[in-house]
């Protein structure tokens, strides 16, 4: 990797050139499903084959919605072929879900095995490699980019709140896992955070974190922390109960793990309690999530991109380093949740067995438009969303966001970094805004409650709530 700055920006420059040569073509695209997609995503005929369209950009790694992707979501169904109602119909009467994910797998193998609830991942397999083997990662280019994501959005949302200053800030990170994010609030100079997560060996290892940054690269560090172990989606969690009752929030946070919270209107409604309860009026909820547009194209393509290592395996896709497996194509109109695929991620979603074969995590799809439905009951209002892939092409005109992701992308110039940049497609960004906008200046809660913090030492609560 080269050291000297100038030359490292010139072939990040470079990569991106390579990868995205028509960055314009962003601008059409559009994460969500607005009503033309959804007549494609949700019909039980199939969608114009992408073979009848000609791609003359197969071998290249062009992942924006190019012109042959724009002619598939705006095709219009053919009527030829109203037998396959019957077929999805019995697929679902059947139950063949279950049968389809038992399994687990290697590139082009089925040896079997099962697939794996979140929950029990989480808890169980999860384990921290450290910054050693995050080093290490074959998918450092990816993890990297990811953080520069999370990084520009957590500067971005703490500097409209705090006015070009993080000081004052109270963040809520809802399943914060390892406390992955917790540098990245440091260095906004936040004064509360508190990280909620249903895994208590994640949070154990948060604290470690904690300890680490402040020993070694915020050693005036002024941030109390609070570790809270709760299932965020359970109608029995605590959270709000937990908390110190004078303590609220100006910016919520949730990174990719909002899918697992559409498993059910009632679980996803019992999380947005969560994020509104103590969010104050103008703060914002911002988090990273699967762009489920790009994941059901994925999946009606995935027989004919070149690029899917999993062609032999029945509504599966993905290359060296992912792999996506549904049960079904076709999705029933009236369901918006529950829909359940199996999702593998080199060293992140990621269980093996002996042998090193890896078995599936279950997530569930999120239907955009239901989300952006929900949240206005919860006086939350959409400002933003954009598919990582767009989010790059405007940030990377900003100066200052520029220079962060020279700084922060490693292993760019691996070989590998296009399989990863495939991967970075299948994920999307969202900010809500409580309250409607209003023509003043956001005042902090820290600030307008005038709240002491009399010690900063970093609080855990893993017990079981009486």
């Amino acid at each position: 990797m080269d050291s000297n700055p100038i030359n490292k920006q010139n072939k990040v420059k470079s990569f991106f050139n390579k990868t995205n040569e028509d960055n314009s073509s962003l601008e059409d695209s559009d994460s969500d499903l607005d009503e033309e997609q959804k007549e494609i995503f949700f019909s039980n005929k199939h969608a114009k084959s992408s073979d009848s369209q000609p791609n003359n950009n197969q071998n290249s790694l062009n992942l924006s919605l190019n012109e042959s992707e724009k002619i598939n979501l705006n095709s219009s169904t053919n009527n030829n072929n109203n037998n396959s109602n019957v077929e999805d119909q019995n697929q679902n009467n059947n139950n063949n879900e279950i049968d389809i994910f038992n399994s687990v797998y290697e590139p082009g193998s089925n040896k079997g095995g099962n697939i794996i609830k979140h929950d029990q991942f989480y808890k169980q397999f999860i384990l921290d490699p450290g910054n050693e083997g995050r080093k290490a990662s074959r998918v450092l280019f990816l993890r990297s980019f990811n953080n520069w994501v999370k990084a520009t959005m957590i500067n971005k949302y703490s500097f409209k709140l705090s006015d070009k200053t993080g000081e004052h800030l109270s963040v809520l990170d809802l399943c914060c896992g390892r406390g992955g994010d917790l540098e990245k609030y440091f260095r906004s100079k936040v004064r509360i955070y508190v990280g909620s997560d249903l895994a208590e060996e994640s949070l154990k290892n948060a604290i470690d974190r904690y300890e680490k940054l402040k020993n070694e690269k915020f050693k005036d560090l002024k941030c109390k922390c609070y570790f809270i172990c709760e299932d965020l989606s359970s109608s029995k969690n605590n959270l709000m109960l937990r908390i110190p009752q004078e303590i609220k929030f100006d910016l919520v946070s949730c990174q990719f793990a909002l899918h697992y919270h559409f498993e059910s209107e009632a679980r996803l409604r019992s999380f947005l309690n969560n994020v509104v309860e103590r969010l104050n009026n103008g703060g914002f909820f911002v988090g990273t999530i699967i762009d489920s547009n790009v994941l059901v194209k994925k999946l009606r393509e995935s027989k004919k991109d070149k690029r899917n290592v999993y062609k032999d395996e029945k509504f599966t896709f993905g290359n060296q380093f992912y792999a996506v497996k549904f049960s079904q194509k076709r999705f029933p109109v009236e369901k918006s949740y529950g829909i359940r695929y199996g999702f593998f991620l080199e060293d992140s979603i990621d269980k093996r067995d002996e042998n090193g074969k890896f078995s599936f995590v279950g997530e569930y799809l999120i239907i955009f438009n239901k989300l952006v439905e929900i949240c206005k009951e919860f006086d939350l209002h959409l400002v933003d969303k954009k598919n990582f892939h767009e989010f790059y092409a405007e940030n990377s005109q900003n100066k200052f966001y520029k220079n962060m992701l020279n700084k922060m992308l490693k292993d760019y110039d691996n070989p590998s970094a296009k399989d990863q940049w495939d991967i970075i497609y299948l994920y999307m960004m969202f900010a809500f805004q409580k309250g409607l906008p209003v023509n003043r200046r956001y005042e902090p809660v820290l600030k307008s409650n005038n709240i002491v913090i009399k010690d900063w030492e970093p609080v855990l609560i893993t017990d079981k709530f009486e």
